[in-house]
């Protein structure tokens, strides 16, 4: 069964194609949700990689390092939804019976402030799968071998067309209809990305981190110590949950669509 994969930049192109059949497969970064700053986002996880990798030898070493500074990172920072719209759509199809589940590349470690960012801008999935920078598509057919019914059709929407390839080689064998959506509205945003930028942001919340952490940042040598001394606490102080933060127990928590509900229960 060919599959299709589309060039779209806004959310609502991806809808077209959905009925009552249909699974709506998100990528969570750059896709529902970006952060509000420059420190925190996919782009900034690049540019770390490729500096930490310049600066140490041993890539295990590299990569470790980075891990520890992404993963802390997340437990502060706040998202805002990539779309002002996005909110809105995957609560209408929640409330028609069309399951949205999220797919994204972050590791299960970081379940928790993941769930915390999408509460924040007010999203409540039945489902994240969390892949660890794996194959997407060998982690939704692990998923999907513990339903008791599968989609005639699922569409996906990721900023990243390899994990859209990834995921419609391995359903194929399925017989399930896959519509891929390569989504681009924050393109020419992530074209703009100024680590220089999202260094002085982190030399601004360092000193929350365990101190493993703030001597791994050293060890990349990321910030100056003056920068941090340069700027107002205010000038970045919405885009991190604050400590003491009363966030997570006051904000109205989205329900669940029935459908939700029932399928929650079949893989319990």
């Amino acid at each position: 069964m060919p599959h299709k994969i589309k060039e779209i930049q806004t959310i609502h192109e991806a809808l077209k194609g959905i009925s009552y059949d249909t699974w709506f497969i998100l990528d969570l970064d750059n896709t529902v949700m970006w952060s509000r700053l420059e420190l925190g986002g996919d782009a900034w996880f690049g540019s770390l990689l490729k500096h930490a990798c310049e600066h140490i030898h041993d890539e295990q070493t590299a990569n470790a390092l980075v891990i520890a500074i992404y993963r802390t990172v997340q437990f502060h920072m706040r998202t805002q939804a990539v779309e002002p719209g996005i909110v809105t759509i995957i609560k209408a199809l929640q409330a028609i019976g069309i399951p949205v589940i999220g797919l994204t590349a972050r590791d299960e470690y970081l379940e928790k402030p993941t769930v915390r960012q999408l509460k924040d801008i007010g999203i409540k999935l039945f489902k994240i799968i969390y892949c660890d920078g794996q194959h997407k598509g060998d982690k939704l057919i692990n998923f999907l071998s513990q339903c008791e019914e599968l989609p005639a059709h699922i569409a996906m929407v990721d900023d990243k067309g390899k994990y859209l390839k990834q995921v419609a080689d391995m359903i194929e064998p399925l017989g399930i209809n896959f519509t891929g959506f390569r989504y681009g509205f924050l393109d020419e945003k992530v074209k703009q990305f100024d680590m220089q930028t999202a260094n002085i942001q982190l030399a601004y919340i360092k000193e929350r981190f365990p101190k493993s952490v703030q001597d791994a940042i050293e060890q990349l040598h990321l910030v100056p110590e003056e920068q941090a001394d340069r700027y107002s606490p205010s000038l970045f102080a919405h885009g991190f949950f604050q400590p003491g933060s009363r966030s997570e127990s006051t904000s109205s928590e989205p329900e669940l669509s029935e459908f939700d509900r029932a399928q929650e229960l079949k893989l319990t």
